[in-house]
């Protein structure tokens, strides 16, 4: 589905003019698992490009130390290569202004937490429930980091200029 133009101008504002993060979830980066993140893009950014997440980007130590995106070694089912968690190239995202503004998760660590907890596989697949459970905890350390940098960088944490309500109102009658 496309956004209204409504949509695309409330999500720019957002992201450039209120320092917002993004954070985009897909399933992979193989074309088809990226297209629908690549048109969301260009509605909203246009003018930006997406680009690898460099190792020594602080988002990977914005809490716990990873030195880099978490990489999961691949393990095989049958003939069947299975990865879960990270395991190709670095994150990646857009830079506004010398500031990581979006995040696109190619990796699913997401998934692995969601399959982590809800045990998907059964069967003959059901030991790949612990696979997820072994690397869940990797995969929390880095949502983790996403969410601090997400919460300390950009203006939409900045409250140093806050003043609560209770404190405009006491300040009100005070002078009366």
């Amino acid at each position: 589905n496309d956004y209204t133009l409504e949509e695309i101008q409330r999500l720019r504002e957002y992201v450039v003019n209120r320092g917002g993060f993004l954070y985009i979830l897909t399933h992979g980066t193989i074309e088809s698992a990226m297209r629908p993140t690549y048109k969301v893009l260009r509605q909203i950014l246009p003018e930006h490009q997406l680009t690898v997440i460099p190792n020594d980007h602080e988002i990977y130590n914005a809490y716990y130390s990873l030195n880099g995106p978490l990489r999961y070694p691949v393990r095989n089912m049958g003939n069947t290569p299975l990865h879960f968690g990270p395991y190709s190239k670095q994150l990646q995202g857009i830079f506004v202004d010398g500031r990581l503004a979006v995040l696109v998760d190619t990796e699913e660590m997401m998934h692995v937490l969601d399959g982590a907890v809800q045990k998907p596989f059964y069967g003959q697949y059901a030991q790949l429930n612990k696979v997820l459970e072994e690397y869940a905890p990797h995969a929390a350390r880095q949502l983790i980091n996403i969410v601090v940098y997400a919460i300390t960088h950009g203006k939409i944490s900045d409250y140093s200029n806050y003043v609560p309500e209770t404190a405009l109102s006491n300040t009100g009658s005070e002078d009366m």
